[in-house]
């Protein structure tokens, strides 16, 4: 697990580091009240207080503290300060590629290239949105509604493979239908998780 967590931190993903952040909070406020039932209030405090300052170093300016200055420049944490920020090169690419996701998902004519033989368009179009385009298919059909900012923000002529979000990720590839199985999987294994701990 040390080993686990420590490539998570090394690796300079925010993602991933929030993620266990995130768990290991909750896994403190499951077992600690289980220990003492009084530590559930200082757990919670230290929570919230983390929350509070990871919202502050991401939302106030250089000049407001040294101190926050310090952990913006921090090794593997210094990233975790630019969450909020949409000048950040790849905050602004999610919220662009998002952006272009959701287009199309929305979108109600069909991708392709009318009379190309190689390009068609996409006669299954209808039931897109129910079913999704299908399993790697993100960087090939996000192509279509790529706008100019989101290849200059990137990597110039990289094409994105997923949408860095889960349920878009979902409904692009699977549809509702997809979304929905996602969710009921997810929920169920925190149902029988939950239901393991007593």
């Amino acid at each position: 697990l040390a080993i686990q967590a420590a490539a998570i931190l090394f690796s300079g993903s925010r993602g991933p580091v929030v993620g266990l952040a995130a768990a290991g909070f909750i896994a403190g406020a499951v077992v600690l009240p289980r220990i003492r039932h009084w530590l559930w209030a200082p757990w919670l405090g230290a929570g919230i207080l983390g929350i509070l300052l990871l919202v502050a170093v991401n939302l106030t300016g250089p000049t407001f503290s040294p101190l926050f200055e310090s952990i913006r420049e921090a090794p593997y944490v210094g990233r975790l300060t630019r969450v909020l920020r949409t000048d950040d090169p790849t905050t602004r690419s999610r919220l662009l590629l998002w952006d272009a996701a959701t287009e199309l998902l929305r979108r109600t004519q069909p991708l392709g290239i009318p009379g190309d033989t190689l390009a068609p368009p996409d006669r299954h179009h209808v039931m897109r949105p129910l079913v999704g385009y299908g399993p790697e298919t993100i960087k090939d059909v996000v192509a279509a509604v790529f706008g100019p900012e989101l290849a200059r923000v990137g990597e110039g002529n990289a094409r994105p493979d997923r949408a860095h979000n889960e349920t878009i990720d979902a409904a692009l590839t699977a549809g509702l239908l997809g979304v929905l199985a996602y969710y009921v999987l997810m929920i169920s294994l925190l149902a029988c998780a939950l239901g393991l701990l007593g």
